[in-house]
């Protein structure tokens, strides 16, 4: 059977560190466009009646050196090894992620192509889109589901930023950025006053976290 790449999604999220690790933590938009075919309205009739949409899509910028049996997920402090059929890790058999992502606009181009804005992805800007399809809510909910090992541990962190990141930023800009950082971009098993680098769009965001707050230090423009 062969897996054809049918579109990619674009957003703000130029490098692995500081995407979100779950779907739905982050509200920021990413656009899909399609490629070919694949983009005709036709293909696409009838989505608009839905307001969730599953996504199909691709690791591409993991280590391709092979699946892994077993892996150390971040919330079990990095240092214990759970089957990675336990877990949501990259470094599976055909490197496939599935992500559910509320549907905000669909847009038709004068070709009569078709692009998908969606808000609450956890992959990069550049990421390979093999399918789409409807969530449904009868079908796809499950309210006596298990959350297993990977409890959620968000915190009401505060974020620290100067008036001078804000104006270079812009507010909307710096209100996504705050709340990625609340979600704490670290690897699970830090948790220490170093300062981290993140890309954003097209800066580079210094950052530290201290007690229950991310102070923002700084955002330079990259070349």
């Amino acid at each position: 059977m062969v897996i054809n790449e049918i579109g990619v999604i674009h957003n703000c999220y130029t490098s692995k560190f500081g995407v979100p690790r779950q779907s739905g933590l982050i509200e920021e938009e990413s656009v899909i466009t399609f490629f070919d075919d694949y983009g005709d309205i036709n293909a696409f009739k009838g989505i608009d009646s839905f307001n969730y949409i599953w996504v199909i899509w691709g690791f591409d910028k993991c280590n391709t050196s092979g699946w892994k049996k077993s892996v150390r997920p971040p919330k079990l402090g990095g240092n214990k090894r759970i089957g990675v059929f336990s877990t949501r890790s990259p470094y599976r058999p055909n490197s496939l992620g599935l992500t559910c992502v509320k549907l905000v606009k669909v847009d038709c181009d004068s070709k009569g192509g078709v692009s998908l804005t969606v808000s609450g992805g956890d992959f990069m800007d550049g990421t390979p889109v093999y399918d789409i399809k409807p969530y449904l809510k009868y079908a796809d909910c499950r309210e006596d589901a298990s959350n297993g090992f990977a409890l959620s541990d968000n915190k009401d962190r505060q974020v620290s930023v100067s008036e001078s990141i804000i104006k270079e930023l812009g507010e909307d800009k710096v209100e996504l950025l705050c709340d990625i950082l609340k979600c704490d971009p670290r690897p699970g098993y830090h948790n220490d006053d170093r300062i981290y680098g993140m890309n954003f769009y097209d800066y580079n965001i210094k950052f530290r976290f201290f007690e229950n707050t991310v102070q923002i230090i700084s955002a330079e423009k990259q070349k």
